[in-house]
């Protein structure tokens, strides 16, 4: 057959729509005769995806933009009546498949295909019959690689097809086992199909096995070894399926009750392991099969998932309930238990010890030596259980488990410190000499219990000194009046000298001195450590910072030009490249949204990525960025113009920040205006120049206005002189940007004259009485608005809260936005950035203290981690006032889960005796606000109860009354009363030496800060 009859018959096939004859045609080509309909398909397929539509032709037939063969296939396909417009798409589509190279297939949107992923995707029959009659070199490579994209083509169907007939490698992997899963929640063509006659039906999974017999032979036991969703599938049952099989012989079931426990012994996600036990529960094992699979239960003791535990205990209670359970091996293995966090499963595996004991009486050693350990476990209600069935124990305890359990003194908590003393007491075989657990505080006439030692600690675990008040106050008074006052010292001293309890006085923003020497930001030196710092950024990014040094290098050093600057950027262009690859999800792909993937492409000279187009001009995501990027980008296109002055030269970027956070030293800022803008009579670029402004530090403004030249040679002059102080007039100075450089400037000045009412409105986040965020005023170019905060304050639907994991897509994004303002650290941690946790001096106020609650009852657990040393180390610098803790956690306790959020208040009152402290009385503010207590209050009443009897310290007076009135045996009940008894042995005013202690450490700081005049007292300071 000669090519113009191949193709025309091609042509006519695609018209009309019969791909199975299509396939037929195309099945017996090789590769020589493929290739040479390349061009031919694409021209069909073009013409196809771009002018055919739901309406028919979408394009005047005389356009002068089609050639004559296209217009000929446009007018033979309107003449068509197709079941569906998509007809001729579909097999064009397939056509394409067929004959085109893997570059087609990788990007067709290059080609102008923009439905051919799609479409393939939608016929995985017709796909896999193309590439085993195709056989193509490359299948192999594109398949592997498809597999990481986010919404690849080939599917399950597909790729088991290609391993059956050989042409790709079998694959083990987690991966291949969640696409095995997929392929019984996708909807396949029923043999209709062919016709065009379009119902679609979904296999379910044992027919997929059916269709599949091979997967019986060796890889379906690979769904106990990967972390996968085949166990975690809840739209079609792979565990019904399997035990369908099961029953009717065609799998082993003693085979699949062992590999489901062997499953649930690997660390795999809990999805698949909770999967895995569910299975083995379907699976329904009889007595005799779990009592023949006794050991693989009790090793399942030391797995880390709580519910594969929880599994292996549900298997022991049946065990004992058939008087089957070997107590000796239970009890081997029931250490391990209580190295599970969570507290249900220990309570299981003591309630079995407790049945044990009843039936078997020769047990009661081992059972002791077992029970001792439960006593280390982090939840005092296990504690108590374990203490309670060491009493009960009939005889006298091991020696080996009293030993043990007198090394466990300082693991107990406070409220049952008495309990274990107690049963050591009892004992006599050995001699133990009581003493004080670790941590216990000293006495303000506190009555040390029978036994106990009588040696006071002088020292919290912190290294301060409780008595040593008039050290403290000393040391106060060596540092200058004003930081005295600014950072809450002086404040705080007379609260605690008053003999009222301290409340923590806060700090406003525009007091912090940000000149910190340690936390200074280095500009880029030279072109060789521009190259570098790029080279180690575009691949994943550590440090947003790093981000704005690379912006400032380029506009520094783009023109420079050493004689091996091609040889040192050539593995840099390549990586640029394929990081840049769109649609694959990484970094420079995702920067390519706000242009920064086209400004290293210009410094370097290669060809330029296309833009975005799910970006469009409007978007608020990320516009400031894109705005200051794009300024630099331009303007190292026109450097290279020949109509740009000669005598110009490269500048430094205003914005850069001199200090981590985003600040910025007036000075520097001055000094850089000065010594290359206004030297060189250059205009400032106003995305920058507004950037700038909104990270001026508070301290040292005075000082730059009065080295500012006259701005009369570069533009916004006026405006920056207004941002330091200056009364002048917001003059306009045109030109584009100028809206958002006037924004900047007002909300800089505002910012150390809060009081004075700004002179154009400024954008604020508020929270509204049901506790979602709004906004008030304009936010029509406002840089300061972080767009994931207006998505959420301007969403149809109200946003209780959001918070942005480290490990988020675009998180760098949202972390640099997070930059912006960084005096505005509500609508930063409105918007969930976390970052803000972190910050070492800025006090939290409502909003911060919102997001931390918000992470801290987070699922992920790298938010609570995050909130966990965000809150440490505010404690430490007193940056976090109890009160405002407490009534935040109260008014977002609906939105949580309160024993997450409950496990970090109780990991983080185990620090100190001040961090205790802080958190006991953050819980009492919570339970006061509290009109009606929830039903797990008893999470925060533990913490009180550990904490307060820790401190001795007992709940006020108010608090007291408010939990007297708790009634019942509930365990919230319980609780109320233990913490009703609880009485003072502590002074209030000792414990105020802990905070004391550090807000003397923040004077000293901020004393040690560079230079502390500038608002704060400087005569200079404007009115």
């Amino acid at each position: 057959m000669n090519d113009a009859r191949l193709i025309d018959q091609l042509r006519d096939l695609v018209v009309q729509g019969d791909r199975e004859k299509l396939c037929t045609l195309l099945d017996p080509l090789d590769e020589k005769q493929r290739s040479e309909l390349k061009e031919e398909a694409l021209e069909i397929g073009v013409a196809i995806d771009r002018y055919w539509g739901p309406g028919g032709l979408e394009i005047d037939i005389s356009n002068d933009a089609l050639v004559e063969s296209q217009r000929d296939l446009l007018k033979a396909l309107d003449k068509q009546n197709y079941v569906d417009w998509r007809v001729p798409r579909w097999t064009v589509n397939l056509l394409v498949v067929a004959v085109c190279d893997l570059k087609t297939l990788d990007k067709p949107w290059d080609q102008g295909l923009s439905w051919l992923r799609d479409d393939l995707s939608g016929m995985p029959e017709r796909l896999l019959r193309i590439l085993v009659a195709r056989k193509p070199k490359w299948l192999a490579k594109w398949v592997e690689k498809e597999w990481r994209n986010e919404r690849p083509v080939p599917n399950s169907f597909v790729e088991r097809g290609l391993i059956r007939e050989g042409l790709i490698p079998a694959s083990r992997d987690s991966g291949y086992y969640d696409r095995l899963a997929n392929d019984s929640m996708e909807s396949y063509p029923a043999d209709a199909w062919k016709t065009d006659v379009f119902k679609r039906k979904r296999r379910s999974v044992k027919e997929v096995i059916d269709a599949d017999p091979e997967l019986l032979k060796e890889e379906i036991w690979g769904i106990f070894e990967f972390d996968s969703s085949v166990m975690r599938n809840a739209y079609e049952s792979w565990s019904e399926a399997l035990v369908s099989l099961s029953d009717e012989g065609k799998i082993d079931r003693r085979e699949l009750l062992k590999r489901s426990l062997q499953g649930m012994g690997l660390p795999l996600s809990p999805g698949t392991l909770t999967g895995m036990g569910k299975f083995h529960q379907l699976l329904g094992p009889t007595v005799e099969e779990r009592e023949s699979f006794l050991q693989e239960y009790l090793s399942l003791f030391s797995a880390s998932q709580s519910t594969v535990v929880g599994q292996a205990l549900a298997a022991c209670e049946v065990l004992l309930k058939a008087k089957r359970l070997d107590a000796n091996a239970f009890f081997a293995a029931l250490p391990d238990v209580f190295r599970i966090e969570k507290k249900a499963q220990p309570m299981k595996a003591l309630g079995i010890t407790k049945k044990l004991l009843k039936q078997e009486s020769s047990i009661q050693a081992a059972a002791a030596i077992a029970i001792v350990e439960g006593v280390q476990h982090d939840n005092a209600d296990v504690q108590s259980a374990c203490l309670k069935l060491l009493d009960a124990i009939e005889g006298p305890i091991p020696v080996e488990a009293q030993s043990r359990l007198a090394s466990l003194r300082e693991h107990v908590a406070a409220s049952l410190k008495n309990d274990l003393e107690s049963l050591l007491r009892q004992d006599t075989q050995v001699n133990i000499e009581p003493v004080e657990p670790a941590g216990d505080p000293p006495s303000s006439g506190r009555k040390p219990n029978s036994g106990e030692s009588q040696t006071k600690s002088k020292s919290d675990s912190s290294g301060v000194a409780l008595a040593d008040l008039k050290a403290l106050k000393e040391r106060a008074e060596k540092l200058p009046k004003l930081i005295q006052k600014t950072s809450g010292l002086l404040a705080a001293f007379e609260q605690h000298e008053s003999g009222k309890c301290l409340t923590w006085p806060p700090v406003t923003p525009h007091e912090v001195p940000r000149r910190d020497r340690d936390r200074q930001v280095n500009p880029v030196e030279n072109v060789a450590e521009l190259i570098e710092l790029v080279s180690s950024t575009i691949e994943s990014i550590e440090d947003v910072m790093d981000l704005e040094r690379i912006l400032d290098g380029i506009s520094r050093f783009h023109r420079e030009r050493p004689a091996d600057f091609d040889s040192r950027t050539s593995s840099l262009k390549k990586r640029i490249v394929k990081q840049s690859e769109r649609h694959s999800g990484r970094f420079l792909d995702q920067a390519n949204s706000i242009g920064l993937t086209r400004l290293l492409n210009t410094w370097l000279e290669m060809p330029e990525t296309p833009a975005d187009q799910n970006v469009h001009w409007y978007s608020m995501r990320g516009w400031f960025l894109r705005e200051r990027i794009s300024g630099l980008t331009n303007d190292i296109v026109q450097s290279r113009q020949a109509y740009r002055r000669a005598d110009s030269v490269p500048m430094p970027l205003l914005s850069l920040p001199t200090h981590l956070g985003g600040w910025i030293d007036p000075m520097v800022l001055v000094q850089r205006i000065n010594d290359h803008y206004a030297k060189h009579r250059e205009l400032l670029d106003s995305y920058d120049f507004a950037q700038a402004l909104l990270r001026l530090m508070p301290e040292g403004r005075s000082q730059a206005l009065g080295q500012l030249d006259k701005p009369s040679h570069y533009n916004g002059g006026h405006l920056l002189r207004y941002a330091l102080g200056d009364d002048c007039e917001l003059k306009s100075f045109g030109g584009w940007g100028e809206d958002a450089v006037k924004a900047a400037a007002v909300r800089a000045r505002h910012v150390i004259l809060p009081n004075v009412a700004p002179v154009l409105p400024i954008a604020k986040a508020f929270y509204r009485n049901d506790q979602s965020i709004a906004i008030e005023g304009a936010i029509t170019d406002d840089p300061t608005v972080p767009f994931s905060l207006a998505e959420v304050a301007l969403s149809v639907e109200p946003f209780f809260h959001r918070v942005k994991a480290p490990t988020d897509k675009q998180s760098w994004l949202d972390t640099w936005e997070s930059l912006t303002n960084p005096f505005d650290t509500s609508a930063s941690c409105m918007a969930g950035h976390l970052g803000h946790l972190l910050d070492p001096e800025s006090t939290w106020n409502d909003a911060t203290c919102r997001l931390f609650v918000m992470a801290a009852g987070d699922e992920r657990g790298e938010n609570r981690i995050l909130a966990t040393d965000g809150l440490l180390d505010a404690i430490a610098r007193s940056l976090v006032s109890p009160e405002i803790l407490g009534t935040v956690i109260a008014n977002t306790l609906p939105f949580i889960k309160l024993n997450r959020l409950s496990k970090v208040l109780s990991s983080v009152a185990g620090e100190s005796k001040l961090h205790r402290f802080v958190i006991s009385q953050s819980i009492e503010f919570t339970i006061l606000h509290l009109e009606e207590l929830p039903i797990d209050i008893q999470l925060l009443l533990s913490v009180l109860l550990e904490s307060s009897s820790d401190l001795g310290i007992a709940p006020g007076q108010t608090l007291a009354e408010k939990l007297s009135a708790i009634s019942g045996s509930s365990k919230t009940a319980k609780l109320a009363k233990q913490l009703v008894k609880l009485t003072e042995a502590t002074s209030r005013q000792d414990l105020d030496s802990l905070v004391l202690a550090t807000f003397v450490q923040r004077g000293e700081r901020w004393h040690a800060t560079a230079s502390f005049m500038d608002g704060h007292g400087d005569s200079s300071k404007p009115k």
